[in-house]
Formats: structure tokens, C-alpha cells, sequence
């Protein structure tokens, strides 16, 4: 009788699996941590190209123009003749690797050829990527829309059909396939999991407003909403201090320190992180675009009373009993509410506290891990 347990997978992605830039660091973190877990992980990177595809549309022409530097063309790998491609490129990888127990992809790219269950992750749809006024304009989907969108659709219902499991994060991101008509007990609905270690409870100094903000892209991610909270925020409170993490927006103010990029496989940048986490009394990072917000579950690990826009279904994930929700990306709301946390540390005390104690048990590496493997097993049984 075959046993259902997970012992091998093969864990696939669009970019270098090994890089804690990849999807925001999702399969680097997942990978390593089933393999603590006692999975084997064998990593395949789908991004592959040759000479053709320059000629099949890679680069966007107008848009690597308006950059001044080559810019891909992000419906490239949607494209039916290039999912073709990309899947007859990793074919004798698959084949080489031999038996597994199931494949977990992460990103839309070729199909496995392949007798394992496949469980694919797809953040939200190729539709609403194209269609969402900041999401298709920081990511280059606004460029030639009308020229790859309906075949770029139907590469992705191609994709998803042939996917056993399809793991997404929100009800909210569920919602953005349903032109595809799959069955929807096909989806398996999960936040992607927390990427930091539990720090432990940890003491704030309550008396030192310290806010921080962590995020790669300043602008998208309400930075400039935020600086301009900040400034009011230095006239009532002469102590706060604001940290920005990720990016390297050009402020000169005083109480701002820019700490740029930091790559947490690295253990100096990955204490810097930690520490920033450590000392700080508020986290806000007010997006106004964010599928999930991973650095949303770091703060509150840490004891971080944590400010978040609603947008996209966020509310349902963190609940507004563990944490703060704008209902614009404004900055007087921003000062209103940075405020009241200042203002009432017992309330903000017990928020956090709240609000560790849930990421723990639903986001945590370990919590997540237990129940991917158990839907990867429930596939693996079906099949």
C-alpha cells in the first residue's frame, strides 16, 4: 500500500530558488524549512531562456525605452506558446530528478511533465495584475495590455488546469481566478508564511516612539504618505524616530535613518533587521497595494503594534482586534492613529501581544509547514 507521507518534493520556481529575493523570499524560506522538517527539496530554476525568445517578445521594447535599460515583458511566460517552451525546457530536469512525492511550483511558468501531484502558488490572477491601477503600472502589465492580455489569460487557465492543488493567499486573491471557472474545491487558501524566527516576547521602551517601515519599493508602499505623517508626528512627539528598511528613498530629516537593502541571509544585515524589529514601538507600512504583506506578520512577531491599509482583503487576514487598519492611505489618519498607539501604550501592549500570539499559531514557518505537507499528502492520496 503506497504511503501518503511526504518525504521528496520538487520545489519549482520562476527565479532562483535560493534566493531570499525570489517571491519575496517564499520558496526560500518554505524549501528550507520542509527540509528541516525531513522533506528532500529538489530545486528547479523555470526561468530559462534562449536567443528566440528575444524575438518572441522577452523584452518590452517601449518600456526598457522609457527606463533607459531592458525591461522583460511580464505576459511573456503567461503566453500559451511560451508556457509550451518553457515546459519542453525542464523536461529532462524532471526526468533526471526521478521519483517524488509531489511538486510545488511558484510562479506560472512551464508545466511539469511529470507523474507527481502538482500544487502550483499563483498570487492572484494575470487579469487583475493588468486591470489594477497601481499594480499594472509598477510592474510594467499597463505596457501592451491590449496586445497580450486575452492570450496571456488563457495561457494561465491552461496553467491551472493542469495544477492538482492551487494554493493562493486570500479569499480576496481566490476571487481574482473566478473567470477561469475552476472547480473551487482546487484551491487551497493560505497566507504564504512568516519569514523571521520567533524572537520571544520582548520589552518595548513605550516612552520612545520608534516607527518603522520596511518595503523595496518607497512610493507604492506609502512612504511618502508616511514621511509627511512623520513631520507632524515630530512636533507632538520631539523623541519618535522613524527607520526605513528595503529601499533607499533620498530623506534628510532629522530622527529618519535609512538603513537601505538588507539581505537576511546574511547574519550582520540579518541583525540589523532584527534589531530595528527589536526597537521598534510602531510598525506602518501603509500599501496601498499588497496581496498578503508578509513584513505585516515579522512586526507583530516582534511586539509591534502594526498599522496596515485594508485593501485587497487584508482586514480578513489580520483581524482589527490584533491590528490597525486605514481606511485610506492618508496622512492625518496616519498621525491619528500612530497617536493613539502612542498615546495608550497599555492598549498597544495588549495589541501586540494579541497580535504575536496569532501570527504564531496561523503564520509561523513551522504552523505553515505542518499544514502544507498535509495538503500535499491529501493530494498525493487522491492521485
Amino acid at each position: 500500500m503506497q504511503s501518503n507521507k511526504i518525504s521528496k518534493i520538487i520545489g519549482a520556481t520562476y527565479g532562483d530558488p535560493y534566493s531570499a529575493s525570489t517571491y519575496s523570499g517564499v520558496p526560500f524560506h518554505v524549501f528550507e524549512s520542509l527540509e528541516k522538517n525531513s522533506v528532500e527539496v529538489s530545486r528547479i530554476n523555470l526561468e530559462r531562456y534562449n536567443k528566440l525568445d528575444f524575438i518572441t517578445g522577452l523584452i518590452d521594447i517601449n518600456r526598457s525605452l522609457a527606463n533607459m535599460r531592458p525591461r522583460k515583458n511580464p505576459y511573456w511566460r503567461y503566453l500559451p506558446s511560451n508556457i509550451e517552451r518553457l515546459t519542453k525546457r525542464t523536461e529532462s530536469i524532471y526526468n533526471n530528478i526521478g521519483p517524488a512525492d509531489a511538486i510545488l511550483q511558484i510562479g506560472v511558468a512551464g508545466i511539469p511533465k511529470h507523474n507527481a501531484p502538482f500544487c502550483s502558488h499563483v498570487e492572484f490572477s494575470i487579469k487583475s495584475a493588468a486591470n489594477d491601477p497601481v499594480f499594472s503600472v509598477n510592474y510594467g502589465f499597463s505596457h501592451s495590455r491590449a496586445k497580450y492580455l486575452a492570450r496571456a489569460i488563457e495561457g494561465e487557465r491552461i496553467f491551472l488546469e493542469s495544477n492538482d492543488l492551487i494554493w493562493t493567499n486570500s479569499e480576496w486573491t481566490a476571487s481574482t481566478f473566478e473567470h477561469h471557472k475552476l472547480n473551487k474545491e482546487k484551491f487551497w487558501i493560505h497566507p504564504p508564511p512568516c519569514n523571521l524566527t520567533d524572537p520571544g516576547p520582548i520589552e518595548k521602551k513605550w516612552d520612545e516612539p520608534n516607527i518603522l517601515f520596511v518595503g523595496k519599493d518607497w512610493t507604492r508602499k506609502g512612504g511618502p504618505q508616511l514621511i509627511t505623517a512623520f513631520k507632524a508626528l515630530k512636533q507632538r512627539y520631539t523623541k519618535s524616530t522613524l527607520t526605513i528598511i528595503g529601499c533607499d528613498p533620498k530623506i534628510r530629516e532629522p530622527g529618519v535613518r535609512v538603513l537601505g537593502f538588507l539581505d537576511k541571509r546574511k547574519n550582520d544585515e540579518l541583525n540589523l533587521i532584527q534589531k530595528a524589529y527589536k526597537d521598534a514601538t510602531v510598525f506602518c507600512l501603509p500599501s496601498a497595494w499588497e496581496s498578503v504583506g508578509i513584513v505585516y506578520m515579522e512586526a507583530a512577531i516582534f511586539s509591534i503594534p502594526t498599522i496596515m491599509y485594508k485593501g485587497q482583503g487584508r482586514d480578513k487576514i489580520f483581524p482589527s482586534s490584533m491590528f490597525k487598519h486605514l481606511t485610506e492611505v492618508n496622512p492625518n489618519e496616519i498621525v491619528e492613529v500612530i497617536s493613539s498607539l502612542i498615546e495608550n501604550p497599555q492598549e498597544s501592549m495588549a495589541l501586540a501581544k494579541k497580535a504575536r500570539q496569532f501570527v504564531l499559531s496561523n503564520f509561523s514557518l513551522q504552523a505553515f509547514t505542518n499544514k502544507l505537507t498535509s495538503q500535499l499528502s491529501l493530494i498525493k492520496k487522491t492521485i
